[in-house]
Parts: C-alpha cells; structure tokens; sequence
C-alpha cells in the first residue's frame, strides 16, 4: 500500500489536500476521481531524518521545524504527466 497526496486546486471546496492509500498511482487517482475532479496527486515518499524518523511538514512553514516539507515529498510533475494521460484514455 502506498499513500498518495491529492491537490484539490486553489478552488477546493473542502480542504484543498487529502490524503489516500491505493496500491498504485492509476488506483489512486480512480479512486479521488470518485470524490472529485482532482488537480494532481503525487507518490507521497517520506524521507528519514537525521534521527530516522519518517516525518513531513503538510503546510510551507516560514521555518522548518524538522523532517522534510511537502514539495521534497513527490515529484509533482509527474503525476501532473500521468493524470493528463489517464484523463484522456
């Protein structure tokens, strides 16, 4: 199981991210296309930090605190790439 992170866009009408579970990035997108129309969703990889513990920072604080921030996480672009596709098949 892998965790996916979903961007509802700017003009979400609930909360603009969420977080869903599916064995693949094709599983995951099928299911947040039955919540909505999403704007991207991204491989959620969690990085280790110096003390080895998995841990992600959801909103771009001014200062990080610890763990990693939300953009080092996933590769944005590519699921911008594969949503094109899926939408269009």
């Amino acid at each position: 199981m892998k965790t996916f992170l979903v961007d509802w866009g700017e003009n979400a009408t609930g909360g603009r991210f969420a977080l869903v579970q599916a064995t693949s990035m094709e599983k995951a997108f099928w299911d947040a296309d039955s919540i909505g129309s999403p704007f991207s969703i991204s491989e959620l990889r969690i990085p280790k930090d110096t003390d080895g513990i998995r841990y992600v920072e959801i909103d771009i604080p001014t200062e990080q605190y610890a763990g990693a921030l939300l953009p080092e996480c996933g590769d944005f672009q590519q699921s911008w790439e594969f949503m094109n596709e899926m939408i269009a098949s």
